[in-house]
C-alpha cells in the first residue's frame, strides 16, 4: 500500500489489489470473481503481465475462463485463447444452472474472439459445447458469421449464418435470449457495410425468438450512423409490435446523439413518446413505463435532465420510475449537481435504488471536497458504516488527485475484501484523472 501512496497509478493500485484479493483463502466465493474484475481492468490498461498473472492465481474455472477471455480482448494471443478454453471445459457443469452459466461463458468467448478476427479460435468453441446446446452453438455460428463480415469476408458470413440456422427450431426462453445479442452483432456488422436487406433477412430468419428486435434495433442505429435515416425508419417501421417498433425508435435517438444530432433525437424521442402512450400495458410487460423509463436515460444522455424528470415522473408502474430517478439522480451526481441529486432520491420508494444513488452523491461530494457532506450524506443512508463504503472514498479522492487520502480509506477498510476493493476504485479514480489530463 506504501508503493501505491508514493507512486500513484492505476496499473500499481491494480496490482496491489490483486496482491490482496490474491491473500483470501480459496473458499471465498467472490475471490475469483472480483480478480476476473481486477483482470479485466489490467488488460484494458495494457499491463498484460499484470492481467496474466491475476488469470493465472483463479482457481475457479468459470472466473478463470472469464479473465482469460478479457486478457484475449486485448492481447489476441492463442495461448489466451487456449487458456480461456481449457478452464470453461474443466468447469464441471453438476447441474442445470451451470451448464447454462458454461454455455453462456463459451457464447461470449467465441463472441469475443470472433470480434477479434480470430475465427479459427472462435469455431472452436463449438466443439467445446455439449451436443444437445443447439442454441449456445447458433449463437457461436452467429459469432462467427458476425467477425466474418466485419473482416470483409461476406460469403463466409453467410455460409455460418445459415450454419445457425440449421440449429434454430424449437427452443426454450432462455436459450432464445442466449443467442439474441449474437444475431444483432451479426445483422448490426452488416448494416454498418451496408448490406440492409441482407441484415434484415438475417434479423427475420429468427422471427420465433421474441428478442429479435435487437438485430433490427442495431440495424437501424448502423442506418443513422450511415447518414440514412430515412432507411433507418422504415426498419422500425417493419416491426410490427408496438413496444419494439417504439424501441426501436429510441435505438435510433441513442444514434443520433451519438451522430451530434441532439435536435434530431429530441424529435425522435417524442415520436418514441407519443407512440408509448398508445401501447397496451400490462403486468407481464409494462410498455409504457418501459418505454418511458428508457426515454428518459436517452434525455439524460442528451443533456435534457429536466425533460428527462418530468418524464420519469409521469411513469406509472412503481420499479420503473425507481429504476428512472435512480438513474437520473446518478447522472446528477456525476455532473456534480449535489442538490438536485439529493432532491431526486427523495423520490425512489425502493431502499436498494436509493442506497445505490446515495453512494453516487457520497462520490461527488468527495469529488468537490465536501468530506463531512460526504459523511452526513453517508449517514442517511441504511447501511452508513463509513468502513463498509471506504472504497467509495478511496476512488473519489483519487481521482480529484488527493492520492494520501485516497490512501488512508485504504486503510480503514475492515476486511481484505474491503481493502482490495478500495485499491481497485483507487485505480479507476486515477485513470479518470489520466483522462481529463490527455483531453485537457
Amino acid at each position: 500500500l506504501g508503493r501505491v501512496a508514493a507512486e500513484p497509478s492505476a496499473r500499481e493500485a491494480l496490482r496491489e489489489a490483486s496482491a490482496v484479493i490474491q491473500s483470501l483463502p480459496q473458499s471465498d466465493g467472490r475471490r475469483g470473481q472480483v480478480l476476473a474484475q481486477i483482470a479485466r481492468r489490467q488488460a484494458e490498461r495494457q499491463d498484460l503481465a499484470g492481467a496474466l498473472q491475476t488469470a493465472t492465481a483463479i482457481r475457479h474455472p468459470l472466473d478463470r475462463g472469464t479473465a482469460f477471455t478479457h486478457l484475449g480482448r486485448v492481447d489476441h494471443s492463442a495461448d489466451s485463447f487456449s487458456e480461456a478454453a481449457k478452464a470453461l471445459k474443466s468447469f464441471a457443469a453438476g447441474n442445470q444452472r451451470d451448464r447454462r452459466l458454461r454455455h453462456a461463458a463459451l457464447v461470449r468467448l467465441a463472441r469475443e474472439w470472433a470480434a477479434a478476427g480470430m475465427l479459427e479460435e472462435a469455431r472452436a468453441v463449438a466443439e467445446l459445447l455439449d451436443a444437445d446446446a443447439r442454441l449456445a452453438r447458433a449463437a457461436t455460428w452467429l459469432a462467427l458469421a458476425a467477425g466474418s463480415v466485419q473482416a470483409g469476408d461476406l460469403q463466409a458470413g453467410d455460409d455460418a449464418f445459415h450454419q445457425a440456422l440449421q440449429l434454430t427450431p424449437s427452443f426454450s426462453e432462455d436459450e432464445q435470449k442466449l443467442a439474441a445479442g449474437a444475431l444483432a452483432d451479426y445483422a448490426g456488422a452488416l448494416a454498418a457495410r451496408g448490406a440492409v436487406e441482407d441484415a434484415r433477412f438475417a434479423a427475420a430468419a429468427f422471427r420465433e425468438n421474441e428478442d429479435d428486435w435487437l438485430a433490427s434495433a442495431r440495424i437501424a442505429g448502423a442506418q443513422v450512423r450511415r447518414d440514412d435515416l430515412t432507411g433507418a425508419r422504415q426498419t422500425a417501421e417493419r416491426e410490427k409490435r408496438g413496444l419494439y417498433r417504439t424501441l426501436i425508435l429510441v435505438e435510433i435517438a441513442e444514434a443520433q446523439i451519438e451522430a451530434g444530432k441532439s435536435a434530431a433525437a429530441r424529435r425522435t424521442l417524442r415520436e418514441a413518446q407519443d407512440r408509448a402512450e398508445g401501447l397496451r400495458n400490462t403486468q407481464e410487460r409494462p410498455a409504457r413505463s418501459l418505454t418511458r423509463a428508457l426515454i428518459a436515460g436517452v434525455l439524460a444522455r442528451a443533456g435534457e435532465l429536466r425533460a428527462a424528470l418530468a418524464l420519469a415522473a409521469e411513469i406509472t408502474r412503481g420499479e420503473e420510475r425507481d429504476q428512472a430517478f435512480r438513474d437520473l439522480a446518478g447522472r446528477q451526481a456525476d455532473r456534480d449537481h449535489v442538490p438536485g441529486a439529493l432532491a431526486t432520491i427523495r423520490r425512489i420508494g425502493n431502499v436498494i435504488y436509493r442506497e445505490v444513488a446515495l453512494r453516487k452523491v457520497v462520490a461527488a461530494q468527495v469529488r468537490a471536497g465536501q468530506l463531512e457532506a460526504a459523511r452526513e450524506t453517508n449517514r442517511n443512508r441504511l447501511f452508513a458504516r463509513e468502513q463498509s463504503i471506504a472504497w467509495i472514498f478511496a476512488g473519489a479522492l483519487a481521482e480529484r488527485g488527493d492520492h494520501a487520502a485516497a490512501m488512508v480509506w485504504v486503510r480503514r477498510a475492515r476486511t481484505t475484501f474491503g481493502k482490495g476493493r478500495a485499491l481497485i476504485a483507487i485505480a479507476d479514480g486515477l485513470r479518470k484523472q489520466e483522462r481529463v489530463a490527455v483531453t485537457d
